[in-house]
């Protein structure tokens, strides 16, 4: 599983023939979430991809040359990010997306979050982008679509990312969901392929990366934001999860960026 990290977000409305040249960036994505119009993003190789209206778009920065919009209206969402670990989405290949009722909502979190000069604020934007994107590519995927079980878990899974760091456990979040703790661990395994709890976990580590790699809070601060119970738990799960303890993975990331620095120097 690829952790997310926002680096930039914009609400755009272009004019037909308004263009934008890439930013020269070797590393990372961007992601243009299209509502209505029509755009076309020109790759550094020549090829040219046509984006359609209700879409959703990854290339990669380094391959980017720019944006054109072909038509009057073109209007987008246009995100930066980097990712570590394989990306698992489709890159350079449009795909159609339904719009969410919290993509309005969860949009103006993540622009003022990017914004704020708190560095918390910072890491809720990326993790919340993180949420945003990984329902579009659900939604697009059509795993969790009409029936009934499917809806039980997407709002459940909606729930803990609107509130990852609160003490969330698989009682807990059948009793809010008004089922039992059995019918929501079976569903949890036929829909995402794993137990509620490990999701849970899953999910609060993968927003801990992030927080310790865009902020500046310690492991100790991460631990009690994300609910763990004490540093020493955090950690040794964070090993399980990503192989190295916290500290070690962040020393690992701060070397790979210093390689990229250089590389651009």
């Amino acid at each position: 599983m690829c952790g997310l990290g926002l680096l930039q977000a914009w609400s755009i409305e272009a004019e037909a023939g308004q263009a934008q040249d890439a930013t020269g960036e070797r590393s990372g994505f961007q992601v243009f979430r299209t509502f209505e119009g029509r755009g076309r993003v020109e790759l550094r190789d020549g090829s040219v991809i046509e984006v359609p209206p209700a879409s959703l778009l990854v290339t990669r920065l380094a391959e980017s040359a720019r944006w054109t919009a072909v038509a009057p209206g073109w209007r987008f969402w246009q995100f930066h990010f980097c990712c570590l670990g394989p990306l698992d989405a489709p890159v350079n290949r449009p795909l159609p997306i339904v719009e969410h009722r919290r993509d309005d909502e969860d949009f103006l979190a993540i622009v003022a979050g990017l914004s704020s000069p708190n560095p918390v604020y910072r890491q809720w934007a990326s993790a919340t982008f993180a949420g945003m994107f990984w329902r579009w590519m659900i939604g697009w995927s059509g795993r969790w679509s009409v029936p009934s079980h499917h809806r039980v878990v997407a709002r459940v899974v909606e729930r803990v990312y609107q509130r990852i760091g609160e003490d969330w456990s698989v009682a807990r979040l059948a009793r809010e969901e008004g089922i039992s703790e059995r019918y929501l661990n079976q569903m949890f395994r036929k829909v995402v392929g794993e137990s509620p709890k490990r999701f849970l976990n899953r999910m609060r580590l993968l927003t801990a990366e992030q927080m310790l790699r865009f902020g500046r809070m310690n492991v100790k601060e991460v631990a009690l934001q994300m609910g763990f119970a004490t540093p020493s738990h955090f950690s040794n799960s964070f090993r399980a999860f990503f192989g190295d303890a916290p500290k070690e993975y962040l020393a690992k990331v701060q070397a790979t960026r210093c390689d990229i620095q250089r590389e651009s120097a």
